[in-house]
């Protein structure tokens, strides 16, 4: 073989030689950018995912303290269910409208117009609502609908299920305070009656 033979060979082979690197550098930069890409996909998911779960547990804290606050003020005036119900949606709604401020995620949250209470015989107070949020993320993942579920013992029915149990226990006074001293309920006997005091809201007398 010739010099000028030799030296096309040598062109040839360096040009393949260049045509490999430049082949493994495409394929390595295009797996590496796919993985960043679905890094990222996947970090804005889970970011969406948390914002939700975080908002979410905001409203059933915000909607558990008014049904207590609601539960209290009640307790107070002599007011009913009614009073309750719409003293905590307003609360919640309030919250609602004040929104949520993220750079790359876009919270909408409607108010809420009704919820439903379950008022049950033992006192407690089970409420429940759905909620046709949105959470979209500038990099794609988007979740909808927020469901918000809150678990509350009610003081004043509280109260008049007590009313109507330990009259039967055939306990003393004493004995009956030591077995609500934890929740803030005491007990006296007043002119023949007993009359159980809520030290958290307002006073009743039953028998």
């Amino acid at each position: 073989m010739d010099r000028r033979g030799a030296a096309e060979t040598v062109a040839v082979f360096a040009l393949f030689l260049l045509l490999c690197s430049w082949a493994a550098l495409w394929t390595f930069r295009h797996r590496w950018e796919g993985e960043v890409e679905a890094a990222g996909r996947a970090q804005a998911s889970d970011f969406t995912r948390a914002t939700a779960l975080s908002v979410r547990g905001e409203l059933n804290g915000v909607l558990e303290s008014a049904v207590l606050a609601g539960m209290y003020r009640a307790g107070r005036t002599g007011g009913g269910r009614e009073e309750v119900e719409g003293f905590a949606l307003a609360a919640l709604n309030e919250r609602i409208g004040r929104g949520w401020d993220y750079p790359s995620l876009r919270v909408s949250v409607p108010l809420a117009e009704n919820l439903l209470f379950l008022w049950r015989p033992d006192g407690s107070l089970g409420v429940r609502g759905e909620l046709p949020a949105s959470f979209e993320h500038a990099e794609g993942p988007r979740l909808f609908g927020l469901g918000l579920e809150v678990e509350v013992r009610e003081r004043f029915l509280r109260l008049r299920h007590l009313a109507s149990l330990v009259p039967s226990w055939g306990k003393t006074v004493e004995e009956l305070n030591s077995l609500f001293s934890c929740e803030g309920i005491t007990f006296e006997e007043e002119n023949g009656r007993l009359k159980l005091t809520d030290s958290l809201a307002g006073r009743r007398v039953v028998v």
